[in-house]
């Protein structure tokens, strides 16, 4: 079956293209939020051999499909003929709590970023290494050159972050672009640099640094999103798209600069302080928290909720704990299904928990995830606790990334430097608990009565 058959069918059996309103993907996941749920064949969609799960997650409809999702997505919107979440305007779904729409938000905007971000963050990891042992100078043009491309990102992120926010919130992108290069203008940034007080038509503001911030440029286009519909409003078509852009960029820069800037900080800052402050408190608590409950937020979608916290604590604190505590959550799921692996006898199951195993090492939990651990339940149970131990180990340890990167083997040398082998010994640990739990306690054969495996070897 094509992708193109496989994305024909997971539509038909949601309802057809009529009861999609919207539609969207994450790292694994086709999300879809429809006018009428009861639609949903989820026995006929779980049946398809490219479908690994079908969840709902506060009213939205997500199909699980792995890594490869993002070669379905593009054959999902040739086929409805119609882009996606991208191009929703933010208010239009009224009947999503506050928390999902938040998720939701943060998802959309952050997931066409992962790979570009793992791929800084493995270089920024080399970096560190290389200085660390003295193989390169980082006085020397080629430190200087490889720094550029590893920090761009970071550094620039208020630009890439308007790109992704504008597709969101459905706003004129050159426009988006342009507001977000106004908060990294040079003259603004040696003006902070110096502390200057400024004002602006007579109004005094204090100026706030913007490289790597967040919040101010997420309000801003949203903000733009709404002075766009008044533009369309008033403006006579004639003339909209020519001075559009002049009304928007003198009400939506100002107002992020003076109101939305310091409104991202006190933000950033609050998270920042909240989080050390837990952290200091008993990291190895905290580690052991996040490593037990990562996955369960991973099942339902809320773990994109902290991604603001790890931005806020790389952009505060030069790093970020967290990535280090959830990594051994991820493995420790493949843990689970190695497990299952050495204790089954069925050569069908052996054949699906192989590849859900190696993923993991990758950083992509969500194979075993639906294709074994929850099917059976108690390895799940078993890489909760798998996970919960090997976040407390490098809890404990005060392992960190220096940079935006989910753990996995790849990614090592983004968590170089302090806690580096609480790292280590907390990921593969998760793996090896996990493993052991489950051969003798989480997994035997009898289980295998009543579930289908048929098609889940993906």
């Amino acid at each position: 079956m094509t992708k193109k058959e496989v994305v024909a069918q997971i539509v038909n059996n949601l309802g057809g293209n009529e009861n999609i309103k919207n539609f969207s993907h994450c790292s694994t996941r086709l999300r879809f939020d429809l006018y009428d749920n009861h639609l949903v064949k989820k026995e006929e969609l779980n049946k398809l051999k490219n479908v690994m799960s079908v969840v709902e997650v506060a009213g939205q409809t997500q199909v699980v499909i792995g890594p490869e999702v993002i070669y379905y997505y593009p054959e999902l919107e040739t086929l409805l003929n119609r882009n996606g979440k991208g191009e929703v305007a933010p208010n239009e779904d009224v009947s999503k709590g506050v928390i999902s729409k938040f998720i939701d938000i943060i998802s959309s905007l952050f997931t066409p970023l992962i790979d570009v971000l793992i791929g800084a963050g493995i270089l920024k990891g080399v970096l560190s290494i290389c200085t660390a042992f003295k193989w390169l100078d980082s006085t020397s043009g080629t430190f200087q050159i490889l720094n550029a491309a590893s920090d761009s990102l970071y550094y620039f992120l208020p630009i890439v972050l308007a790109i992704t926010a504008s597709k969101r919130f459905k706003t004129n992108l050159f426009v988006s672009v342009t507001i977000a290069g106004a908060l990294l203008y040079p003259n603004l940034s040696t003006l902070y640099d110096q502390g200057a007080k400024l004002t602006f038509l007579g109004i005094p503001f204090v100026l706030t640094a913007f490289k790597s911030s967040v919040f101010p440029i997420i309000f801003a286009i949203l903000l733009l999103s709404y002075v766009e519909k008044l533009e369309t409003k008033f403006l006579p078509e004639s003339i909209r798209s020519r001075i559009a852009p002049f009304f928007s960029l003198i009400t939506v820069v100002p107002i992020t600069i003076m109101i939305f800037g310091p409104i991202g900080a006190s933000l950033s800052n609050g998270i920042a302080t909240v989080y050390s402050t837990i952290y200091n408190w008993n990291p190895t608590v905290a580690g052991g928290f996040i490593g037990a409950l990562a996955q369960v937020m991973v099942v339902f979608g809320v773990h994109w909720g902290l991604f603001p916290i790890i931005f806020s604590n790389i952009e505060k604190l030069g790093f970020d704990t967290i990535l280090a505590v959830f990594g051994p959550s991820i493995i420790a799921q493949s843990g689970a299904t190695l497990g299952v692996f050495l204790k089954t006898k069925n050569p069908e199951l052996k054949k699906i928990t192989t590849p859900t195993t190696i993923m993991g090492f990758f950083g992509i939990s969500e194979p075993a995830i639906y294709a074994v651990n929850l099917k059976f339940k108690k390895p799940f149970i078993m890489a909760i606790i798998g996970g919960g131990i090997g976040g407390a180990i490098a809890g404990a340890t005060g392992a960190r990334a220096l940079a935006v990167a989910v753990a996995a083997v790849p990614t090592f040398p983004a968590y170089f430097g302090t806690g580096f082998v609480g790292f280590l010994v907390g990921y593969f640990g998760a793996f090896i608990i996990s493993a052991i739990l489950t051969y003798f306690f989480g997994f035997d054969d009898s289980m295998l009565e009543g579930i289908a495996l048929e098609g889940e070897n993906q």
